[in-house]
């Protein structure tokens, strides 16, 4: 490996340390749902955004986002023991199409229609967000 991969590769390598990722397919509910609650919890404390998934939004999208966040939170246990700080922010969610079920509707005069229930599959990443600001001395 030459010198200025090496140098690209460890840059990377700083950038993405305490990143943790957790995945979640085939989750019964349309991509689009889901992306309109996304909003709502992009970029925001974990633990804030627990309590908000208990008080406001639907509940079987709340039972979803828990189910991966918990999940996220258990990866980032496993990968680097206790969570000693609480600054675990949720740095990005992807949520895209994983296929869909086929269904029939019975029409009159022998046609039918075709009914597709949409899949989705989720990717949440979580990172620790670091205190750029410096504390303010009071002397």
């Amino acid at each position: 490996m030459g010198k200025r991969k090496r140098i690209y590769s460890e840059r990377i390598k700083r950038n993405n340390k305490k990143i943790v990722t957790s995945i979640l397919k085939k989750v019964r509910i349309s991509p689009k749902k889901i992306r309109a609650a996304v909003y709502l919890i992009k970029g925001k404390n974990i633990f804030y955004v627990l309590n908000l998934l208990d008080n406001f939004l639907s509940y079987k999208l709340s039972i979803i986002f828990k189910k991966i966040i918990n999940s996220a939170i258990n990866n980032y246990i496993n990968k680097y023991g206790k969570i000693y700080n609480k600054n675990l922010y949720i740095k990005n969610i992807i949520v895209n199409s994983n296929g869909y079920y086929k269904r029939v509707r019975y029409a009159p005069m022998g046609r039918s229609n075709e009914i597709k229930k949409r899949l989705s599959y989720i990717k949440l990443i979580i990172k620790i967000k670091k205190n750029g600001s410096k504390s303010k001395s009071n002397s």
